[in-house]
C-alpha cells in the first residue's frame, strides 16, 4: 500500500496585537484542503495564504 505525502504546511503564531488571536499561514500544494479544514473549525481567511482565529470574551479598550 502506497501513501501519498501530505504537502500542506500550516504555521501557527499568536496574533501580535490581539493575544487571544492565532494566525495560521498555509503553504504547499494541498494548502486549500488545510484551509478548508481550518474554516470548518471557525477560522477566517484574511488573505490567500493567511487565516485567523480570534475569540472575544470581553470588549477591548
Amino acid at each position: 500500500m502506497s501513501r501519498t505525502p501530505t504537502d500542506a504546511h500550516v504555521h501557527f503564531t499568536l496574533h501580535p496585537e490581539h493575544h487571544p488571536g492565532v494566525i495560521a499561514a498555509t503553504s504547499g500544494p494541498t494548502a486549500d484542503a488545510a484551509r478548508s479544514h481550518l474554516h470548518d473549525f471557525g477560522w477566517h481567511s484574511t488573505s490567500p495564504t493567511t487565516m485567523v482565529l480570534a475569540r472575544i470574551d470581553r470588549e477591548e479598550p
